[in-house]
């Protein structure tokens, strides 16, 4: 009868000098490679810094002489520079603003959060700090303009001048709506390039010649309008305004005092005309900064200068860099794999590699890592997963234990490294909602909206009648109109955010869905690791199902238009995922079910895909 002895002793690995050596290694190289990344963005970053700040100097002495060129410099640091710091973190770590299923929380989580504070402060400071510079600038050239700082008189020596004022508040309150308009439409975060072929000068013209394309002279036009809409309401409103400041804060009265006179009043229309060119001219400096923010940000490194004072090959420096825990590192390595695999020759030193493991069976097995995170992600609802307390260690026996040899021991199936990885990252996770219980639920919730529909018809009548009368109707219908358009906003943004807090590397999914793609092969390698991947796919289509379940029993909440956008967000990961294994399927043809065995429920949902 064979014998087990276990030790204290036995039960504890020593650590081998070597693989300390090797892990101090991997983590020199995976922060070497970060450092990479980094020196490369600062010297793109620079490049921006110095061009905007070229742009804004010449545009601001082109009409005043090269006396004022020192001062270009100047107001780009306090003005610009301070939008461009701000949006480059948005970029590099997008913030995940809350979306509880609340109508009102969603407009003040949108309004009153920090990142969203930032952009606001950034874009309003930097258009008064404008204000001040493009006045004395037009003081200078005109100076019957009578835009100085001041306007003394005898009472008040440092009295300020309302028609600086006037300006300075105009083009504050444009600069809060040009960001709440960036807020509501999602400007600010990244936008990565479908393409990446393409040159980063070609792109970044491109990009510039479609800043000023439309959506530039849409905006002048809504500049022209709020610019008419802001001096009728300055000049109705003024004289209340500036009063009641004078009343109630009694130490702005020696700065102001004169504002509150409606006959010392040097607000003319014609003032409007300034305010407008000042808009025109913060416009023309800002906008293709910022369009070109994001080129400058997401262009396609050049990895080939990274891997030159590197001890890894370029293929194995890209793997090594898959491994990094930073979001926005890890889109650039998977963009750069995304542009290896649309190169013949580049693929073919991928399948042409016959190592165990082969530079093929590494590169699926980091893309299913990215599935994995993906998955986790999805059933987390975005949030962090709880990490697991380690049970504590059985004190081993110090006993010899005898076991009779027989058949009821029988050692587990063995999985490969890359099935044993698709158990680990996606097998213990919950499976999305069975079909009864879904019908189920959506017939209760039919049912509720019958109930609240029959409560809402008594208020639906008076409402009605409110609208047919001749004075309160169109103001009525003005209202109603914009409190559409809000729930309408409020629904689809609360469904953006939550399936974005769910799958917050969507793009870079996208992007590995198509590495996966490349099937020429000539030692099988992918054919190994082609069954781990489909069911890898497949769970992460019932996380996205799952998600889709949860969400959709708390858009009622938000508004009706809510479930339409949880439905179109999490469809564009389904229609991804489908798409990937209708291209597997197209390309193997019905070898997957003759050479694969997969799990049946994994087997119905690939047939379902595939006959859908």
């Amino acid at each position: 009868m064979p014998t087990v002895v276990a030790t204290g002793a036995a039960s504890v690995r020593p650590v081998k000098p070597v693989e300390w050596i090797q892990a101090a290694c991997k983590g020199f190289l995976g922060g070497r490679r970060q450092a990479d990344v980094q020196k490369f963005l600062r010297s793109r970053s620079l490049n921006l810094i110095v061009r905007a700040a070229v742009i804004t100097t010449l545009s601001y002495s082109f009409l005043s002489g090269l006396l004022t060129i020192l001062a270009g410099p100047v107001l780009y640091v306090a003005s610009i520079h301070w939008v461009l710091r701000v949006r480059q973190q948005w970029i590099l770590k997008p913030p995940h603003l809350k979306s509880p299923p609340s109508r009102l929380c969603m407009g003040f989580s949108t309004l009153f959060s920090l990142p969203s504070l930032a952009i606001f402060f950034s874009y309003a400071w930097c258009t008064v700090v404008f204000t001040f510079f493009y006045s004395c600038l037009v003081n200078n050239l005109k100076p019957d303009s009578n835009l100085a700082l001041l306007e003394p008189t005898k009472r008040a020596p440092h009295h300020g001048n309302e028609r600086l004022w006037f300006l300075v508040f105009g083009n504050f309150c444009f600069a809060v709506l040009f960001a709440l308009r960036d807020l509501v439409k999602d400007t600010n975060y990244a936008q990565w390039p479908k393409k990446t072929n393409v040159n980063f000068t070609d792109a970044v013209k491109n990009e510039i010649v479609e800043c000023f394309s439309g959506p530039f002279w849409g905006d002048l036009a809504a500049s022209a309008t709020f610019t008419l809409a802001f001096t009728a309401l300055y000049r109705t409103f003024r004289g209340v305004a500036w009063r009641w400041l004078v009343s109630y804060v009694s130490f702005s009265r020696p700065f102001v005092l004169n504002f509150a006179k409606t006959s010392r009043s040097s607000v003319s229309w014609s003032l409007g005309w300034y305010l407008f060119v000042s808009e025109v001219a913060l416009l023309v400096i800002l906008k293709p900064t910022l369009a070109v923010l994001d080129t400058y940000m997401t262009q396609p490194l050049n990895f080939a200068s990274f891997t030159r004072k590197s001890p890894l090959n370029p293929e194995a420096y890209l793997l090594e860099a898959m491994k990094s825990q930073d979001p926005f590192y890890l889109d650039h390595t998977v963009m750069e794999i995304q542009r290896i695999v649309h190169a013949k020759n580049k693929r073919a030193i991928f399948f042409a590699d016959p190592g165990k493991p082969s530079l093929t069976h590494e590169l699926y097995r980091v893309m299913i890592i990215q599935l994995g995170r993906v998955y986790s992600t999805l059933t987390a609802d975005g949030k962090p997963a709880k990490k697991e307390v380690p049970s504590a260690p059985v004190q081993p026996d110090m006993h010899t234990v005898t076991l009779k040899s027989g058949n009821i021991f029988k050692p587990p199936a063995k999985k490969s490294g890359i099935q044993s990885l698709v158990s680990t990252i996606v097998e213990t996770t919950p499976r999305p909602t069975p079909a009864p219980i879904r019908d189920a639920a959506h017939v209760i919730h039919e049912k509720e909206v019958t109930l609240l529909k029959k409560a809402e018809k008594p208020v639906k009548e008076a409402e009605q009648w409110a609208l047919g009368l001749p004075v309160i109707g169109p103001v009525l219908r003005w209202v109603k109109d914009v409190r559409g358009c809000y729930q309408n906003w409020a629904g689809n943004e609360w469904a953006r955010r939550r399936v974005f807090n769910g799958v917050p590397e969507f793009d870079r999914f996208k992007r590995t869905m198509t590495c996966a793609s490349a099937t020429e092969d000539q030692y099988g390698a992918v054919q190994v690791v082609l069954p781990a991947t489909l069911e890898a796919l497949v769970r992460v289509r019932w996380g996205a199902q799952t998600l889709q379940t949860k969400l959709l029993k708390e858009a009622p909440k938000v508004s009706d238009s809510a479930s339409d956008g949880v439905r179109e967000q999490i469809g564009k990961v389904t229609d991804v995922i489908d798409d990937g294994i209708r291209t597997i399927v197209d390309r193997f043809g019905t070898s997957l079910t003759s050479a694969f065995t997969f799990p049946p429920s994994v087997a119905a949902e690939l047939t379902n895909i595939c006959q859908g």
